[in-house]
């Protein structure tokens, strides 16, 4: 895993298929801008609230943010997120 910090370029979008959850985000790296997503299994909604998943999803553009990232076959993958800008 390596670890990413950068800007939001683009708006957070959510792609929802059967139970499962994805955001995909743009971020601009000192490696240019790359693409990232976090998943996640919908079991119940009260548990997206206060994830990883629900931290990507409400961050917006020009926040500054940190996270691991695992390449994956899907892409890269969003591990341990934290958006500097609001602290969260």
């Amino acid at each position: 895993m390596k670890k990413i910090t950068g800007k939001l370029i683009s708006t957070p979008v959510v792609l929802k298929d059967g139970y499962t959850a994805i955001v995909l985000i743009m971020v601009e790296t000192q490696k240019g801008c790359q693409e990232f997503y976090k998943d996640h299994t919908i079991t119940e909604v009260a548990k997206l609230i206060n994830s990883d998943f629900s931290k990507v999803a409400l961050s917006t553009i020009g926040d500054i943010v940190e996270f691991d990232a695992e390449t994956t076959s899907s892409g890269k993958r969003i591990w341990h997120f934290k958006n500097i800008t609001h602290n969260f």
